[in-house]
Parts: C-alpha cells; structure tokens; sequence
C-alpha cells in the first residue's frame, strides 16, 4: 500500500476488509461529490411529469394532483392547467395555458401581479431569463400564507414563461425554509419542452 493512502474499508464491523485504496484528495473529493448529491431532500422521489396536451416535461418529488381552472385576463378568458405537490406545508405547482395570442409584457405583468394578489405579496426580486428555449421571468415575494389567526409569512418562487401564446408557470410556495433552497431550485430549473 502506498504511503499516503489509506484505506477504504467496506463491511460490517469485525468483518471489514480492504477493498480499495483511496489518496487522500480522492477521499476529499469523494466527500465533496456525496456532500453535493445529498443536498436535496432524500426523503423526495423525483419523478418526470408529462402533461398531456402540455408540450413539456418537468420534475416533482411526487405524483402531482392535477386541476384546472379558468382565468380572467386582459386577453380574455383562458383554461390554466395546474399539476402540484404538497411537500409537508410548501406547495410545489407546475401549469400552462394557451392565449388567444403571442403574450406581450404587459400581459406577463399581469398573470405575476395575480400571482402576488394571492398572497397579498410584495417582490423581493424580479430578472428576466431564458430557460428552456424560452423568454421569461423569475421572481421571489414575500407575502401572507393562511388567513386570521393562523396567517403566517410566505415565500413565493416563480418562473413565468412564453413560448408562442402557450404560457408555463413553475411555483414553489411556503413558510421560509419549510423545504431546501436547493430542492426549489432543482423545481424550477426542471421544465423541458418535449
């Protein structure tokens, strides 16, 4: 065995053996990458999600409840389809819907204001992005969860994209850190066109 090794022992106890040996900056990157992998929640099991008629595909820790429901908007009249998960109290919510017409700026404005009204909530941030092939915005707000006595502060993660008149919306709501910054971000960063 070489000097500065040492080694990488596997079994159970009183029954271990050598079955390799490891450098000491193998051994610091192999913590390094299980640090990483661990990240994320391990109780969640990512799964694909397929929309039927939605045109992509995204990732949820479970399979999701689907509903749908008719939205009033400056262009009119339009059938929002939401696929969610409940992750202990955070909801994680993917949707798309079709508009009569190419989604300008302020029609964008209006569908992130909706989302906002729902929490009475206030914009940390705001950035335009390109994620997927497609324009949009990513946002962050604090707001209001529940209502009366059991109201407590929200935060409200967002990406609202355009592709054509088809608009997609990835949410991730709940009390500031009731679910890892990194399992939200592996959310939000999961949707793929098919």
């Amino acid at each position: 065995m070489p000097v500065n090794a040492t080694p990488f022992l596997w079994g159970r106890p009183g029954h271990s053996r050598i079955i390799r040996t490891m450098r000491p900056g193998r051994q610091l990157f192999s913590l390094l990458a299980w640090l990483f992998l661990t990240a994320c929640t391990p109780a969640l099991d990512w799964r694909e999600v397929r929309p039927p008629g939605g045109g992509f595909v995204v990732l949820l820790p479970q399979k999701p409840a689907q509903s749908e429901r008719r939205l009033v908007t400056p262009a009119g009249p339009v059938l929002m389809r939401m696929y969610s998960v409940r992750v202990g109290e955070h909801v994680l919510a993917a949707g798309f819907a079709d508009f009569p017409a190419a989604l300008e700026a302020p029609l964008q404005d209006a569908l992130r204001d909706a989302l906002l009204a729902n929490i009475n909530g206030q914009v940390i941030n705001e950035r335009e992005i390109t994620a997927a092939g497609m324009r949009g915005r990513e946002f962050s707000a604090k707001g209001t969860l529940g209502r009366g006595a059991d109201a407590q502060t929200g935060l409200l993660q967002a990406r609202l994209l355009v592709r054509g008149q088809r608009y997609f919306q990835l949410v991730s709501l709940g009390a500031p850190g009731s679910l890892q910054q990194a399992d939200i971000e592996f959310f939000l960063s999961s949707l793929k066109l098919d």
